[in-house]
């Protein structure tokens, strides 16, 4: 395996809480393949090779992470069980037994069993450095297993030192104390290595010590103490250089997932490169090219030579020369540093002793196997976690809607009693009070000792909270009741009915999933038609950063029928286009005046047939920022409906394929989409058949806007913002300031002002900062920045949501997230000192969650949308504009990513759409709180591809 194939699987495994539960998977999931192989030896041996790369890359993160005398807390929740530790060393013994045996004579055994032998030391290392003593049992269970499965095998040179020198001693070493032997430090004790989360790299701090650490292992003398001890230092000190070069893949990896490779991250990476490769040129110039002071005996420098073998093996060949294939941009400077620190002949002694390790060509489809599973399996739990969050949203709404005093205004989970401490009480109409309330008649009820009344809280506090369902001692009354009765006893009750309901539906859901798949299994041979879907496996070990198709996921809906969207249509072909003419749509404030013609649903390409909806991906979707028209998205093609006409709405396809982006001003819209080359941006307009420009793209940007005027396109990537004049053709850049942080897919925003002159370009960076640029279109000289806060890493995250900019006297803009504690900010840009402001939301009515917000065209009005689905609505915003006023509440499920974008054609109304139920769903609210039916917008999905 090369360097770039372990930070494949790296990338995907690195720092993973969840380690345990992944090494369980690993080991069931290569019985359950042994179990099917039978009696067919080289079935079995394949199998359990892909199981041995997987254990090895795990293995090694392990003893990594471990390298550290002081690991951090991030390290540390990375580390497997040792238990675990110990039973994966002894099924892989069993592995050894039962698909390497050498009976079974067949080819390569002795390539197999080397392998075998380096994913064995690795994990005995591992167990070392956790410095916990085996029990006796258990190291007598070890010990033997070792040597049945060993004792009958010819093992020779390399080999042999591993087994019979190396791993039983680290075994003796286990059933010692481990607390004060030095065999148990990292390097033996001699270097300080960094931890993990602070970069492997670049090494310039421990260089030195690295080369007298290997220096002294490798000239026996008073000052290295045994063959161990040496062997140990070598081992550890040459895979420090080895995980700094998978770490500094890892990371040029990310950057260029990220589309953040620029010319001075290659600058910073080429010279990071030189460094680690310099410390590891010259530690292998004192491993295999230093002239030795005196000859030591032959049983003192048998163990140095296949010490020198064995830092070679599991790696290809090339990487471990001055030929890596890992970095081929750099082979030039990899080959002068080789001969300025190594000299001439260090690569002919190197290869001496690659020439006795053995190789398997193997390794690589193996770990390509093994990322691509953890990614799939990343996907998964990311879906059970949105299924979960979504189920304690609804059982939150079923709380609500039985007894709706649960939430009182500013409400936050603090003090005696939590959110569902609720309890029937015994009067005639049974009805459901909190804990708080049941005390506070208890405090009005309490006994008058010497003129004053005395209250014990604690006391009362567990007479309701207990399993006594009667009170003693007090008698109050039920405030709820006419007749005011006195309560004697309460007990605790949930709406258990709509909980299993519920749980009852998502079931039936998932069941009626996993049969489309059975389905679309069946029409296989369709698929070779249409365009393949580009998927990129996300990071497993953090939170991950989704592009606005990913978040998207299916909302189940209430069963009353009274929250069911309405389709208003017309007989018509389903599948034509002209048939949008005929759906029509009422806006207004009075619900009662929508006209409900029969419903007629088609396929739509929110849901359409099972051979496309598996390949296909739903759309991403934006509003024009006219407000007037609705834009989507997805890799086969893009299209926008236009609502202008308040009674019918009409589709129109843009011609273009493999759209990766897309926004729109008033007339004209504009798309970047992947071509042979890079990707292309074309601006739109009109009949949308042709493009009226188009420019060259080398990275296709983060975040993108047109103007209302249709004259600019602002492309915002991670270090600049390119402005592109529709009407010249011409480009101006706009440079960000430089931050030393990092910044996900969901962080940034861009859009222009509302006379479209000036443009805000928002990006939120680690742990908390959010910086906003302000510039005008044509003159990168004026500018303005200024700062606001949106912490990472809280439940919930999905980044910056929403951001408008009113070009009024006061020159300022108003920015949104999906997150826990950015709270919404109005961001000051005129002036030569900067504001921000946090929006007043009186007892947190309005909160932090915000789906979008929207700005009309004179921008004044603005309007925004919180997690729970509550419309507010603020006049003159940016000049005398109080708080928010609650106007409407969408009847949709309260959903835990943001999926609702927003625009506004008038001053006096807002378009809402999201996608509920694959389904693309249009509200339109009025500034008096009148909203029509849900519609739904209903296309085939043939009809976006080119």
């Amino acid at each position: 395996m090369s360097h770039q194939h372990s930070a494949s699987v790296w990338s995907v495994l690195q720092l993973r809480t969840d380690i345990d539960q992944i090494l369980r998977e690993l080991i069931g999931r290569h019985s359950l393949d042994a179990s099917l192989c039978g009696t067919d030896g080289h079935r079995l041996r394949t199998v359990s090779f892909q199981y041995l790369v997987s254990l090895k890359g795990v293995f090694d993160l392990q003893r990594t992470y471990l390298q550290s005398y002081s690991p951090t807390f991030e390290s540390r929740s990375a580390l497997l069980q040792h238990d675990l530790l110990f039973l994966a060393i002894m099924h892989l013994l069993g592995v050894k037994a039962e698909s390497f045996s050498y009976q079974r004579g067949l080819p390569d055994h002795t390539k197999y069993c080397s392998f075998l032998a380096q994913v064995l030391l690795s994990g005995l290392r591992a167990l070392l450095l956790r410095r916990q003593r085996l029990s006796s049992e258990e190291h007598e269970m070890l010990i033997n297993r070792f040597d049945e499965v060993w004792k009958d095998e010819q093992l020779e040179s390399v080999d042999h030192f591993i087994i019979k020198w190396l791993c039983r001693q680290i075994i003796q070493e286990l059933s010692k104390d481990l607390l004060d032997s030095m065999y148990a430090l990292p390097a033996c004790g001699s270097v300080n290595f960094p931890d993990f989360c602070d970069k492997l790299y670049p090494m310039e701090t421990y260089e030195n010590s690295l080369a007298n650490a290997a220096q002294i292992a490798t000239s026996p003398s008073s000052r290295s103490p045994d063959w161990f001890h040496n062997a140990l230092v070598l081992y550890d000190v040459y895979w420090s250089t080895v995980a700094a070069l998978i770490q500094l893949c890892v990371d040029s990896q990310n950057q260029q997932e990220v589309h953040e490779w620029t010319l001075p991250y290659d600058t910073q990476r080429r010279k990071t490169l030189n460094l680690i490769l310099t410390a590891r040129v010259e530690l292998m110039n004192r491993i295999y090219n230093q002239d030795r002071p005196f000859s030591p005996s032959a049983d003192d420098q048998w163990p140095v030579e296949q010490m020198r073998s064995l830092l070679l093996l599991g790696m290809h060949p090339s990487c471990s020369q001055d030929q890596c294939l890992c970095f081929n941009d750099d082979r030039a400077t990899i080959q002068n540093l080789h001969l300025t620190h190594g000299g001439q002949d260090l690569p002919a002694c190197v290869k001496k002793y690659i020439s006795v390790a053995q190789y398997l060509d193997g390794s690589q489809s193996a770990l390509k196997q093994l990322q691509l599973s953890l990614g799939e399996r990343a996907s998964a739990l990311m879906d059970c976690n949105g299924e979960l969050k979504d189920l304690s949203n609804k059982l939150e709404e079923y709380l609500q809607d039985w007894y709706p005093s649960a939430y009182p205004v500013g409400y936050e989970g603090k003090g005696i009693s939590a959110k569902d401490d609720f309890y029937v009480i015994g009067c005639p109409e049974l009805h459901p009070l909190p804990a708080k309330e049941i005390l506070d008649g208890l405090r009005e009820k309490s006994f008058d000792i010497g003129g004053q009344k005395k209250f014990n809280a604690n006391a009362s506090r567990e007479r309701i909270q207990g399993d006594i369902p009667h009170f003693i001692g007090a008698n109050f009354r039920c405030s709820k009741c006419i007749g005011n009765f006195p309560v004697l006893s309460r007990r605790k009750i949930e709406p258990l009915s709509r909980i299993a309901t519920r749980i009852e539906q998502r079931l039936q859901s998932w069941q009626q999933i996993m049969q489309k798949r059975i389905d679309a299994q069946k029409v296989t041979p369709n698929r070779a038609t249409l365009p393949k879907q580009q998927t990129v496996a996300p990071s497993i070990y953090s939170s991950p950063s989704l592009s606005p198709a990913e978040m998207i996921s299916p909302q189940p809906q209430n069963n009353n029928s009274d929250d069911l969207p309405e389709v208003v249509v017309e007989h018509a072909s389903p599948t034509s286009p002209q048939s949008f003419s005929h759906i029509s749509i009422h806006s207004g404030h009075d619900s009662s005046k929508i006209d409900a013609p029969p419903k007629r649903i088609w396929q739509s390409i929110f849901k359409s047939n099972p051979s496309l909806s598996t390949l296909v991906s739903n759309p991403s979707y934006t509003f024009f920022a006219c407000g007037q028209s609705l834009l989507l998205w997805n890799e086969r093609g893009s299209g926008f409906y236009d609502f202008r006409d308040a009674d019918s709405i009409s589709f129109r396809k843009i011609n273009s394929c493999n759209v990766h982006l897309a926004a729109g001003g008033t007339n004209t819209c504009a798309v970047v989409a992947k071509a042979e080359t890079g990707h292309a941006l074309s601006a739109f307009h009109g009949s949308c058949d042709e493009p009226i420009r188009q420019w060259r793209v080398e990275n296709p940007p983060f975040a993108m806007a047109v103007s209302r005027n249709d004259r600019y396109i602002a492309l915002k990537f991670s270090r600049h913002v390119q402005i592109l004049d529709t009407n010249s053709g011409g480009s101006y850049h706009h440079d960000l300031p430089h931050q030393n942080s990092r910044s996900g897919l969901n962080n940034h925003l861009v859009t222009f002002s509302s006379n479209s002159l000036s443009f805000v370009a928002s990006t939120r960076y680690e742990p908390e900062k959010v910086v906003s640029y302000w510039s005008e279109c044509t003159n990168p000289s004026t500018t303005n920045i200024v700062e606001s806060r949106a912490p990472f890493g809280l439940v919930g995250d999905n980044g910056l949501s929403s951001l408008v900019y009113s070009s009024s006297a006061s020159q300022a803009a108003f920015l949104t997230t999906f997150t826990e504690k950015g709270f919404p900010v109005f961001l000051g840009l005129s002036g030569p000192r900067p504001t921000c402001k946090l929006l007043s939301d009186n007892k947190n009515q309005i909160g932090a969650r915000i789906h979008a917000a929207a700005l009309c065209a004179a921008g004044s009005n603005l309007v925004l949308m919180n997690q729970r689905n509550e419309i507010y609505w603020i006049l003159d915003a940016f000049g005398t504009g109080k708080g928010g006023r609650r106007v409407a509440t969408v009847k949709r499920p309260c959903s835990v990513k943001r999926e609702v974008v927003m625009g506004m054609p008038t001053s006096d109304e807002v378009h809402i759409f999201w996608i509920g139920k694959g389904r693309g769903q249009l509200v339109t609210v009025g500034m008096s709180g009148g909203k029509s039916k849900p519609l739904e917008l209903d296309i085939d999905i043939s009809q976006l591809g080119s």
